[in-house]
C-alpha cells in the first residue's frame, strides 16, 4: 500500500514538473488576435499557375522539332523513340537544372537538352501573383527520318 501512494506522490511531481510553465492572462481574448476588417466565415481563394510555353504546347514541340531535325547529332543517329526530360523554369523565365530522365542516344539526348536549356519563351509558375521556380517533365517523341 505504501508502494502505491509512494507512485502516485512520484508521478505527481513529475507531472507538476514538465508542466511549460506559462500562465495565461485572464485579459487574453479572441477579440485581439482576430483582425475586425477581416470576415472569417469565408474561403480565401488561392489562384496558383502553371508554368507554360509563352505561344503554347503546340508552338513548343514544333520549336522543338525544328531545331533537333536540323542537328547533325539527330541525322547520324535517326531512331524511333521518345526522350523523357525534366527541367525547372526559374522565375526569371530561364531553364534551368535539365536533366534526361530518359533517352535515345547520347547525342541526340544532349541535343535534345540544348534546345530546351536555350528557349527563354517560359512563362513562371505563379501563386497569388507571385513568381517562383517550378519542375517540369516532358516527354517528346522522335521519329526518325
Amino acid at each position: 500500500m505504501k508502494n502505491i501512494f509512494l507512485l502516485i506522490a512520484l508521478s505527481a511531481a513529475f507531472g507538476l514538473a514538465a508542466q511549460t510553465g506559462f500562465q495565461g492572462k485572464s485579459t487574453d481574448t479572441k477579440s485581439k488576435v482576430k483582425d475586425p476588417n477581416r470576415s472569417y466565415n469565408q474561403n480565401y481563394i488561392v489562384k496558383n499557375n502553371e508554368a507554360f510555353y509563352k505561344f503554347g504546347e503546340d508552338s513548343l514541340y514544333k520549336h522543338i522539332y525544328n531545331e533537333l531535325y536540323a542537328t547533325p547529332e539527330f541525322l547520324a543517329n535517326s531512331k524511333d523513340g521518345h526522350v523523357l526530360i525534366s527541367f525547372e523554369v526559374n522565375y526569371d523565365t530561364k531553364v534551368i537544372n535539365s536533366t534526361v530522365i530518359e533517352g535515345i542516344d547520347n547525342d541526340v539526348d544532349a541535343a535534345v537538352k540544348r534546345i530546351i536549356t536555350g528557349i527563354k519563351e517560359f512563362v513562371p509558375a505563379q501563386q497569388n501573383g507571385i513568381d517562383y521556380r517550378s519542375e517540369i517533365i516532358m516527354d517528346i517523341p522522335i521519329k526518325a527520318r
